[in-house]
């Protein structure tokens, strides 16, 4: 059975932690978790008024001490995996502008897998889901299914300068 009408988009929001360059300038929170599916932007305090802040809701909103596993298994990619599973297409993508979060919480720390496999607690959404994926396999071919893995990246040629060999 494929996913519900109301399941083909969902919109997930991840409210990411200070990093220690703003912690150290003094930087001030300007959008902030709100329960469960909403957050808020603080608009900048005009001199003499009240501060004000405009409320955004999403199918689920993430507070920044939200771990990468808290993430994962709260996202609905594991339903996705399901529905991959009987044969439909799925895509989760990260959207935001440079230095929101986004590399973070789809791959988790650079190079982490390298020094230690998988399992480290920074792995991003990548790392789980392939876990996941072939978990679920392992469930399923016992029950006599055979399942072929494919996988497709996409490699960009990005310029470089001139006389550096790759």
């Amino acid at each position: 059975m494929g996913p519900r009408p109301s399941e083909n988009v969902r919109v997930l929001v991840r409210v990411r932690p200070f990093v220690p360059r703003e912690i150290d300038k003094g930087d001030e929170e300007v959008v902030r978790n709100v329960g469960e599916r909403g957050i808020q932007v603080i608009d900048q305090k005009p001199v003499g008024r009240q501060q004000t802040a405009t409320a955004y809701q999403f199918d689920k909103s993430f507070g920044s001490s939200t771990t990468q596993d808290e993430i994962f298994k709260q996202s609905g990619v594991l339903g996705l995996l399901d529905h991959v599973l009987e044969g439909y297409s799925a895509t989760v993508f990260a959207y935001g502008p440079t230095g929101s979060g986004k590399t973070y919480t789809i791959t988790g720390k650079p190079d982490s897998i390298n020094k230690s496999g998988t399992g480290d607690p920074s792995d991003g959404v990548v790392i789980r889901s392939i876990e996941a994926l072939f978990e679920k396999i392992r469930a399923q071919s016992t029950d006599g299914h055979q399942f072929k893995v494919c996988f497709y990246a996409e490699i960009l040629a990005c310029p470089s300068p001139p006389g550096h060999l790759l």
